[in-house]
């Protein structure tokens, strides 16, 4: 008997987490050809029911390891809020499952490098769910970034626009027991991730000199929603930017060089 052909293979996906962003990853998978997602799990039964039937998902679940067990995925997708993400992701390493955490990966730098250690020690793989950091625009300033095009990088500046009237936005001003009012940073906990990771692969250093401030505004909110920082390494620096009222609203990484100067700018609603 011949056997299958690796393009029929699909990764067998299962889903932690069914509130607003369990959406957007649904979604992306359900567009892939070699993935699909077969189950989800949530706490609360009814979110992963609706999810399930909303996407035509054949399983759903309240209790994490039970989904584990019976259905054996390849990889799992952690959607929860980040309270609970260093506990879900080892136990869907401790299955043999690889991967995907939504940022940010942990609450603080000792429990993300306790759960990068426990990804080694698995031999699994594990990756966080940063917007635009593999989009085909991000992938092409790579390339030319390493053909030279733009020589040496002095400098790089990250904006992250957000919408506080949003989807995502408004839950958080209207409910003052939200997950992300519960973090040691509030929102910029929750979204900082976005800004920095776009710098971090330009400046290299083990320990650049970093400046950040929060800018005082005129917010009836109980958190600040306006973020400067500064990085200052050896050869290269940059800055990054976080703004909820800066119009319009959007996402961008300007690279300058020696040479040249690339731009990318997305517009967005986050």
């Amino acid at each position: 008997m011949p056997l299958p052909s690796v393009t029929k293979l699909k990764l067998r996906i299962a889903l932690v987490g069914c509130g607003k962003v369990a959406d957007q990853h649904v979604g992306e998978i359900q567009k892939l050809n070699n993935a699909c997602v077969f189950a989800v799990c949530d706490r609360e039964p009814l979110m992963a029911e609706q999810l399930a039937v909303r996407y035509g998902i054949a399983k759903y679940y309240s209790d994490f390891d039970r989904m584990l067990e019976e259905t054996k995925p390849d990889v799992v997708h952690v959607t929860t809020p980040p309270q609970s993400h260093i506990l879900l992701a080892t136990r869907a390493l401790d299955f043999g499952c690889h991967v995907l955490v939504e940022k940010p990966l942990a609450l603080d730098r000792a429990a993300a490098e306790h759960l990068i250690n426990h990804v080694v020690r698995s031999g699994r793989k594990m990756t966080i769910g940063y917007t635009y950091y593999f989009d085909p625009i991000c992938r092409l300033m790579r390339r030319l970034i390493r053909g030279g095009v733009v020589g040496e990088i002095v400098h790089v500046e990250s904006v992250f626009g957000y919408d506080l009237s949003g989807p995502f936005g408004e839950p958080i001003l209207s409910d003052r027991e939200h997950w992300v009012r519960q973090l040691p940073g509030k929102l910029f906990h929750n979204v900082i991730d976005h800004l920095l990771t776009k710098l971090t692969e330009f400046i290299t250093d083990d320990r650049p000199t970093i400046h950040a401030h929060a800018l005082p505004t005129t917010n009836t909110h109980d958190f600040p929603d306006e973020l400067r920082i500064m990085i200052l390494g050896r050869r290269t620096s940059g800055y990054a930017t976080f703004s909820a009222h800066a119009r319009p609203i959007a996402h961008s990484l300007t690279v300058f060089g020696t040479r040249n100067t690339l731009t990318w700018i997305s517009s967005a609603v986050a």
